[in-house]
């Protein structure tokens, strides 16, 4: 057994190295290649179309070819075979069965009648040699239907994903989600798998409705300034003796007086701010005299010194 595997590992290592020129090798040899084989000692992977990975594409590309094993694509083909009413062809290559588009439509048309009312069935040579573009726009009007169907992004491949084998593990999982519609929508096939997976949960909307609360509104509520101002007191008429010994507020000091008494202090301020300007020109007065002695003395005393040194 050790012989056998280190044969088959040097077998992969020399397609390998046969192939480090380009960069690619043959499908037929990359098709013959094992699970163990897929990785090599530098840590790349080798697809089914002979392209190279490494890293985290290599780590996906391994995820999803981990979920293809024998058992589960013979569940979905019984599971198509069901659905159609017929066994696929050929019977144990899904990728060939599929790939044109033809089973696809068939499918979808089961699950929701004239969801695709005309597409290609057969071409020059029979229906097995579709050309690629008509392979193509069988599997777009598929992708078209399942749309319609409410299919999420996730759920979904492109054409390349199936007419090159790029991706299969996408288009098995595509129409597992087909199968778990069918079964939310109660659609069941015949034969040995009438349903496959769970149904797809619903969306359940609730919504609460909330009592209606009258807008607050606020009581209004009158004030009044508690300081009045004094020319709103002032008497109408001379007579009015009320009025003038009526007690009102000063906004200053808080100091209580009447209208009479205001009166007086605005004649007494007005008395001392005339009094005030009067000082004011006194003492300019005062001190333009005051300058002009200064001054005189001054020239004065300039004229004696001057004769004196003559």
């Amino acid at each position: 057994s050790t012989l056998s595997s280190s044969s088959a590992a040097s077998d992969v290592y020399k397609r390998q190295v046969s192939t480090q020129s380009t960069g690619f090798m043959s499908q037929h040899e990359a098709r013959s290649l094992t699970q163990e084989d897929v990785v090599n000692y530098s840590g790349e992977v080798i697809t089914e179309d002979g392209r190279r990975l490494y890293g985290i594409d290599a780590e996906n590309y391994q995820k999803l070819q981990a979920k293809m094993t024998p058992e589960w694509i013979h569940t979905i083909t019984q599971w198509i075979e069901g659905m159609v009413g017929h066994e696929l062809n050929p019977r144990d290559n899904l990728y060939l069965s599929l790939k044109n588009g033809i089973v696809l439509c068939e499918l979808i048309n089961k699950v929701k009648p004239n969801a695709i009312p005309k597409y290609h069935k057969e071409g020059k040579r029979g229906a097995s040699e579709l050309h690629n573009l008509q392979a193509i726009e069988n599997i777009n009007f598929y992708l078209d239907a399942c749309t319609k169907l409410g299919f999420q992004s996730a759920d979904m491949f492109v054409a390349a994903d199936l007419i090159y084998s790029k991706c299969m593990p996408q288009v098995i999982h595509n129409i597992y989600t087909l199968a778990r519609k069918c079964a939310s929508l109660g659609i069941k096939g015949s034969g040995p798998t009438p349903t496959l997976g769970p149904t797809i949960a619903r969306r359940h909307t609730v919504q609460f409705t909330l009592p209606k609360e009258e807008p607050k509104r606020w009581t209004p509520v009158q004030t009044e300034s508690k300081y009045v101002h004094v020319d709103q007191l002032k008497p109408k008429n001379t007579t009015d003796t009320e009025a003038s010994n009526r007690t009102v507020v000063s906004t200053s000091n808080n100091m209580p007086i009447t209208y009479n008494q205001y009166e007086e202090l605005k004649e007494l301020i007005k008395i001392q701010t005339e009094e005030i300007r009067e000082l004011k020109k006194r003492t300019e007065r005062s001190s333009l005299i005051s300058n002009l002695v200064i001054a005189a003395f001054g020239i004065g005393a300039f004229l004696l010194i001057r004769r004196f040194l003559r």
